[in-house]
């Protein structure tokens, strides 16, 4: 089997280290997805104990993950949560009256 005589013959291939850069996040993070979450990650292969990923495949799944372009329909906003335990005058009206004061 022939041997490939230069780095440039073979495929070109993210580390950790430069994906963890790409993404703006840590090595550890990284790891971790690929262990616990591979589906956060794009598709990688594990030599010697190191995950590399394939810069086309990379590049690929970021384009598909991306947010689809503005269509008109806005998104709408998360409604306010109510403050945590009513007083005791708020209780007291709505055990009476059976609705809000």
């Amino acid at each position: 089997m022939d041997k490939p005589t230069s780095a440039s013959a073979l495929p070109e291939y993210y580390r950790c280290t430069e994906l963890a850069d790409l993404f703006r996040c840590s090595i550890w993070t990284i790891r971790a997805n690929a262990s616990k979450h591979p589906e956060r990650l794009p598709p990688f292969v594990r030599v010697c104990g190191r995950l590399l990923f394939r810069r086309n495949v990379v590049v690929a799944w970021i384009a598909s993950r991306a947010a689809p372009a503005s269509s008109g329909t806005a998104m709408q906003p998360i409604p306010k949560r109510g403050r945590g335990r009513p007083r005791k005058a708020e209780a007291y009206a709505r055990a009476r009256f059976g609705g809000a004061p």
